[in-house]
């Protein structure tokens, strides 16, 4: 195959195919040549400060989507770019992977585990696990808007307060959910009435959700949070 097919292919970029080889392991590596020898400052938007550090004479394996059925590598100086003027480094010298990547492995998240997607993917667990926190940090604060506007937009909010631990011997959580709408409002890290009381965030949020009744079970600590918090409808079960 031609190289400009290659480049029309995979599309990276700011970069250029310049050479190909097949290795014996059938693993398909892509030499790169960037099609700019600097990239405008991502915080000052000019490139007048922007100086290169590293060598261009060498290369960095970087991992990439699977191309024609093939694990991909691709081979790119190692170039890192900072702007004098900002003082920032915007081009990591470090990188292993490439960013398509990284969202590819974190998109299949429901349902499975950590451990399956990097046996799937065959990366470190440690490493798999950073790109899915990663990835959780910005799809978090947005489901986290959107079941707070449906539990607001509850007639007669029934309100869920319970302890757990995301794994045995870690220290309890508190989680605080929207029983009717089935969702997982806000988690508060420890269970005493003292860190929950001083949670600021928490008690703005109870404010607004004007919970109808509170549902939990006999811990001390939530009956005396619930009742200083002055929500008079408690229901207590488990």
């Amino acid at each position: 195959m031609h190289l400009h097919h290659i480049n029309d292919l995979i599309q990276l970029q700011d970069v250029t195919v310049s050479n190909y080889h097949i290795s014996e392991d059938h693993i398909l590596f892509l030499s790169l040549c960037p099609t700019k020898s600097k990239q405008p400052c991502p915080c000052c938007h000019t490139k007048a400060f922007v100086i290169c550090k590293g060598s261009r004479q060498k290369l960095r394996q970087v991992r990439h989507l699977r191309c024609f059925n093939r694990e991909t590598i691709l081979l790119i100086p190692m170039k890192r770019l900072f702007c004098k003027q900002c003082e920032v480094s915007f081009l990591t010298g470090k990188t292993r992977y490439t960013n398509d990547y990284k969202r590819e492995l974190s998109k299949p998240l429901v349902g499975t585990t950590v451990k399956q997607l990097t046996d799937t993917f065959k990366v470190p667990y440690s490493i798999g696990e950073r790109f899915i926190k990663q990835h959780l940090a910005h799809l978090i604060p947005s489901i986290q808007r959107k079941v707070i506007a449906a539990a607001q937009g509850s007639t007669r909010l029934i309100l869920g307060i319970d302890d757990f631990a995301i794994r045995k011997g870690h220290t309890y959580n508190t989680g605080f959910h929207d029983l009717r709408n089935g969702s997982l409002l806000t988690l508060v890290m420890g269970r005493t009435y003292q860190t929950l009381i001083q949670n600021q965030g928490l008690m703005n949020q109870l404010k607004e959700l004007k919970p109808y009744a509170v549902v939990m079970d006999l811990a001390r600590s939530y009956h005396k949070f619930v009742t200083n918090t002055g929500k008079s409808q408690i229901s207590e079960t488990k």
